[in-house]
């Protein structure tokens, strides 16, 4: 199908689950031309269409590689960063997760409200990929922060 027989079956809002689903049911490659269109409800912090598009794009792996990585490396959009972390990419298979070491390493040097330097470093020591000695210091780092971000919300004096 071309773009312009597909784009008016693009999900109309968040709740527009049956044409999400339609389309999924096409597959890849016949959503191809409309793939960045879907790959945008990875945004909506958990709606009904993302929920489609979550376990859609988890089993899509390779041909939205490169979304996936211009996703990861823009500035903006941590909610759509979150839903890959935590929904699709530990579907993914550790060949895909490779290919995406320096975007997941960029992402575990940062630190930001959604924990996304949490989630990257995850995926990375899960699957093996990185110098392992480097994931480990990084990962003793961050379990420090955390405890001392942890016992300095202990200290706040309840209200309760």
């Amino acid at each position: 199908m071309e773009k312009r027989e597909l784009t008016p079956l693009l999900p109309k809002n968040s709740n527009d689950v049956a044409a999400a689903q339609h389309l999924v049911e096409l597959g890849y490659p016949a959503v191809e031309p409309v793939l960045k269109s879907l790959f945008q409800w990875l945004e909506t912090s958990g709606s009904p269409v993302e929920m489609v598009m979550r376990r859609f794009f988890a089993e899509l792996g390779a041909p939205a590689l490169d979304l996936v990585r211009d996703a990861l490396t823009v500035k903006i959009k941590p909610v759509r960063k979150h839903a890959l972390l935590r929904f699709v990419l530990p579907f993914w298979p550790r060949s895909l997760i490779a290919e995406l070491e320096q975007e997941l390493m960029a992402l575990v040097h940062g630190t930001d409200v959604y924990g996304l330097d949490i989630h990257a470093l995850s995926l990375l020591m899960r699957n093996q990929v990185g110098h392992a000695g480097e994931l480990e210091s990084w990962y003793r780092f961050k379990t420090q922060r955390l405890e001392e971000h942890l016992e300095a919300l202990r200290a706040i004096p309840s209200s309760a």
